[in-house]
């Protein structure tokens, strides 16, 4: 009979302990409290929910989504990283459950792995496991992770935290090949989470762990085992994150990115002071939080150098987020984070939940004389000081509002939260009979209970969406425009047209959609400000040529939204509370040329494409040498054989030598066949792709074959070659021993 160890039954314990905890705070504490005539939450209606539906669905058919044809004139899927691709929890979750409810399940899964992975942590620096489960549910309730749930990736990069450190300190002190892939492959999934920018600034963390690692082991031969374990770490966390890391660099220079990115930088300069204020100032609100004085008490009584540590990771995150964030950017990959802060403050609670950890740890082993007066003293003397001082500011107050504030239970919660929680610790310092299980289920309570609070105060109340993909509209569209795109802003925002896969001028992108088409669009008064307001017809009625060019077809509206026939959609058929208005001749994407202009830079292009006498159907605009050409004397055509995101298919008719164009984007990794052999793709009307193909019947075949994935590809498998080789290396060394 397989026996289990006592550290597999406890961790059983813990994370059935943590799951039922979350789900009971999820359901009692969050969804009973939404208002369900509310219906948008944003990012998480708009982008998150339906591309997390649209990735999974095309995982589960077989097909990993490296291309998104569906959105602005198409662009890469997987490179994006926020659609996390290649993150195994939420496609586990969103295999498993229809869209909505995964939504719902992958939130609390990811509160039981933050507090899993924290306990697992607290208890490999060694505290018991009352401390152990505080610090779990202190940080899996935390602000950053519990009051984000309209930015599931933010919970799941945090989530991570605790295990991407202990996998790091298990690699410097261990320095094996085996801890070190270990190490790689934790940091890879956080990453693969969706906000690669946390492994990033996380990356800082690191750095200060191996300084104090060698700091603690001064010995010159332990220094450079240190120096090499983090070197190894480094490679293999490089090499197992390139799949998606890879990408998402390629894409950068092609995206509207920089040109957004650039206002949110600050350029507030360094100041030493502004340093040490908030320092200061954090530590002061950190060490009279709703932990009461156990941070202090971990602080100045806990065992071992670590508390130092993570008292400086405090400080580090906390400065390198705020007033140092011009000296964090210089740090490859951080530059052009738009909101740093979020990211370094998003850490805080792990350092302050530990901390805690450990300092009911030193409370519960009960010390004694001089040990317990100074413990006493930790626990009290901040929270007194404090909360006399606020008492004092509420009693000098108008006597009306001092009324109003005694009848404001969310103002005195906090102010109540650290006395109580010190007040307990304190009784389990005087009564040493006190159970550690009635403490911590207490704690627990205050934890859970302020968590609560908070994030009732934010009064965010919205419902996770539960719309899906729409077939009968999807259908519709299709045949009215079976090789054309549609639009429509309310269905872009609540992700409908992304799921149903209808192509779409428009899109939710954020800061990367690609850059030439981007710029095409808020020419024809749809760029980014269209999802929210609707296109601006009248300045898209007198770029006709760019119409064309996005080979726009169909636009669905509300019903009761005016007729577009001034803007060449005259047929309008109702579908529920849609009106589909489209063209009565459609448009497509593909179409033959035998004309064509030479151009030598990108502007030129533009400003020709966006001339209105351009005439897109007639004459091509190419960017470097023409291919040899020749005038039709009868039609040319050309028609999709196979139409799927990372291969097209083409069939061509060609009455002489000419350019067949796709009016998708260009984009790098794209590569074409004509007949079977290779070709190069031309730039063609500035954004788009264009192949020279000579007289005759010929097949062309577009394929993405995006370099930088396949080359993340061969390096992760490279690393977990050499780890299992290694690991197998050691296990036959030891069964000869034996």
């Amino acid at each position: 009979m397989l026996r289990r160890s006592p550290a597999c039954i406890e961790a059983t314990i813990v994370v059935m302990l943590l799951a039922a905890v979350s789900t009971a705070v999820w359901l009692w504490g969050v969804v009973a409290w939404w208002e369900g005539e509310r219906t948008f939450s944003g990012d998480l209606s708009s982008y998150f929910y339906p591309k997390w539906t649209y990735g999974t669905s095309q995982l589960l058919r077989g097909r990993l989504p490296l291309w998104n044809p569906l959105e602005s004139c198409g662009m890469p899927f997987l490179a994006t990283a926020q659609v996390a691709v290649l993150y195994p929890v939420k496609n586990a979750v969103f295999a498993l459950f229809v869209p909505a409810t995964a939504l719902q399940v992958n939130t609390v899964v990811h509160y039981v792995l933050a507090g899993a992975f924290e306990y697992a942590y607290v208890r490999w620096i060694g505290v018991g496991w009352a401390g152990a489960l505080v610090a779990a549910l202190a940080w899996a309730f935390s602000p950053p992770v519990f009051q984000h749930i309209y930015h599931p990736n933010q919970i799941a990069c945090l989530a991570w935290v605790p295990l991407v450190l202990l996998a790091y300190e298990r690699a410097l002190l261990r320095r094996t090949i085996g801890s070190m892939a270990a190490f790689g492959l934790v940091l890879a999934v956080q990453m693969s989470a969706g906000y690669p920018l946390y492994s990033v600034c996380l990356s800082l963390v690191l750095a200060l762990w191996t300084l104090g690692q060698l700091v603690r082991d001064r010995s010159a031969a332990s220094a450079v085992g240190i120096i090499l374990a983090a070197a190894g770490a480094a490679l293999f966390a490089a090499a197992f994150a390139a799949p998606q890391a890879l990408p998402l660099r390629e894409m950068l220079p092609e995206t509207m990115r920089g040109d957004i990115v650039a206002p949110w930088l600050p350029d507030r300069p360094m100041n030493l002071g502004d340093v040490l204020t908030e320092v200061l100032m954090a530590s002061i609100e950190t060490s009279v939080g709703f932990l009461g004085g156990l941070v202090l008490l971990g602080l100045v009584m806990g065992a071992g150098k670590r508390r130092w540590l993570l008292t400086a990771g405090f400080i580090l995150c906390h400065t390198a987020g705020h007033s140092l964030s011009a000296l964090s950017r210089l740090v490859p990959g951080i530059g052009d984070a738009r909101v740093l802060w979020v990211v370094f403050d998003g850490f805080l609670p792990f350092f302050v939940a530990t901390l805690a950890g450990v300092g009911l740890d030193v409370a519960l082993h009960r010390p004694r004389g001089t040990r317990l007066w100074l413990a006493l003293l930790c626990l009290i003397a901040p929270i007194l000081l404090a909360k006399l001082r606020v008492l004092w500011l509420v009693y000098t107050l108008p006597q009306g509002l001092r009324e109003m504030l005694a009848a404001n239970v969310p103002f005195w919660w906090p102010l109540l939260a650290a006395p109580i929680t010190s007040g307990i610790v304190v009784t389990a310092l005087l009564w040493r009979r006190l159970p550690a299980s009635v403490v911590v289920t207490a704690i627990g309570a205050i934890v859970i209970t302020a968590a609560l609070q908070s994030f009732w105060a934010v009064g965010e109340f919205v419902p996770y969406p539960t719309n899906g993909p729409d077939p009968l509209l999807q259908g519709v569209v299709h045949s009215a425009s079976p090789a054309g795109r549609a639009t429509s802003p309310t269905l872009t925002l609540d992700g409908t047209l992304l799921m149903s896969g209808i192509p779409n001028v428009l899109g939710i992108e954020g800061s990367l959609p690609p850059r030439r088409v981007g710029r095409l669009l808020e020419v024809a008064g749809m760029g980014p400000g269209a999802v929210l307001s609707g296109p601006q017809w009248a300045v898209a009625g007198q770029h006709e040529p760019l119409l064309e060019l996005f080979a726009l077809s169909t636009v669905i509206t509300p019903a009761s939204y005016p007729s577009l026939a001034r803007q060449g959609f005259g047929l309008r058929l109702q579908l529920g509370p849609h009106a589909v208005q489209r063209r009565s001749v459609p448009r497509s994407r593909l179409f033959v040329v035998h004309a064509a202009r030479s151009v030598s830079s990108g502007d030129e292009a533009f400003a020709a494409v966006t001339d209105n006498t351009f005439r897109p159907h007639e004459l091509a605009i190419i960017e470097g040498p023409l291919p040899s050409l020749q005038p039709a004397t009868t039609p040319s055509s050309a028609l999709f054989v196979e139409d799927e995101p990372e291969r097209v298919t083409i069939t061509a008719n060609m009455a002489a030598d000419g350019i067949v164009v796709l009016a998708d984007s260009w984009y790098p990794g794209w590569d074409a066949w004509v007949d079977g052999e290779p070709t190069s793709i031309l730039r063609a009307d500035y954004a788009f792709r264009g192949v020279a193909v000579p007289r005759g019947r010929h097949t062309i075949e577009f394929r993405y074959r995006p370099r930088a994935f396949w080359l993340g590809v061969l390096l992760a498998s490279a690393a977990a070659t050499v780890a299992l080789g290694f690991s197998w290396q050691q296990r036959l060394r030891r069964v000869q021993r034996i």
